[in-house]
């Protein structure tokens, strides 16, 4: 069970399948910056 837990190879590939193509690490920078900003 993944508790709605989404991890960046899992959001960049459903990007992907909505016509969004970026790089995973790209991915993974804008993921982190979400998360720091949701947190404080």
């Amino acid at each position: 069970m993944s508790k709605n837990r989404y991890g960046s190879p899992k959001i960049n590939k459903s990007l992907k399948a909505l016509g969004i193509t970026i790089s995973l690490k790209r991915t993974q920078r804008l993921m982190k910056k979400l998360l720091s900003t949701k947190s404080g």
